[in-house]
């Protein structure tokens, strides 16, 4: 198993935010926008066909394997924040 770098992994996410500020295509997959349905996509990838090789040369797990994590995540939070929007439209908070 490999031992994850975590100043290094640090600066990657800084960097592919600024990249993704310039509209530019990120390296590592690390970064996920919402489609037009609400479904958490990959930011543009540069050479997406080896993305996973540079992921897992850092200890990162495969893009695939990220997206999905991500996107359950995603999915939890839409949950809680439906769950408690509804429950104040029963009942509103009281001034």
């Amino acid at each position: 198993m490999l031992r994850i770098d975590t100043r290094r992994l640090s600066i990657i996410y800084i960097g592919a935010g600024l990249i993704m500020q310039q509209k530019e295509p990120q390296i590592y997959g690390t970064q996920h926008v919402l489609d037009d349905n609400g479904q958490l996509q990959p930011y543009p990838i540069a050479q997406p066909e080896t993305v996973d090789e540079r992921r897992l040369a850092l200890g990162l797990e495969t893009l695939a394997e990220r997206t999905r994590l991500l996107r359950a995540d995603h999915d939890k939070v839409k949950q809680a924040r439906d769950v408690r929007e509804d429950h104040y439209r029963k009942s509103p908070p009281s001034s």
